[in-house]
């Protein structure tokens, strides 16, 4: 079975199907008491496409900025210590928050731009 779009530039071909088993239950990563993962566990809202493409359009300008905005919210806390580490691309550690930060919008904006061939490309526009 193969299907297509109007375009011809996404094609599926169904080459097999089996049945699998459901997951046995899902486990929750353990963290210790005082730590969090910021921005998990959200609740879902419906939104209308404009508010959508608001939404994208803000994300492709600054892949960071929530994420930027919820450190500055938690961590003002004197209580509260956020840590950061990442490796870049050649395998030198971050630690700083700016330099993750910017370290992260560099490989966001890099991986936006290979993969630029939507399903439906007129909700990123």
């Amino acid at each position: 079975m193969k299907i297509e779009d109007g375009t011809g530039s996404h094609t599926m071909t169904l080459v097999g199907n089996k049945t699998i088993e459901s997951p046995a239950e899902e486990k929750e990563t353990q963290l210790p008491d005082n730590v969090r993962i910021l921005g998990m566990g959200g609740k879902e809202l419906e939104i209308t496409k404009d508010q959508y493409k608001k939404v994208w359009k803000a994300y492709v300008n600054d892949p960071t900025k929530n994420m930027r905005e919820m450190m500055m919210k938690n961590g003002g806390d004197s209580n509260t210590k956020v840590a950061f580490k990442m490796k870049t691309a050649d395998g030198k550690e971050l630690s700083d928050p700016n330099q993750v930060f910017k370290e992260m919008e560099k490989r966001t904006k890099e991986t936006l731009l290979k993969n630029n061939n939507p399903i439906e490309p007129d909700m990123t526009k």
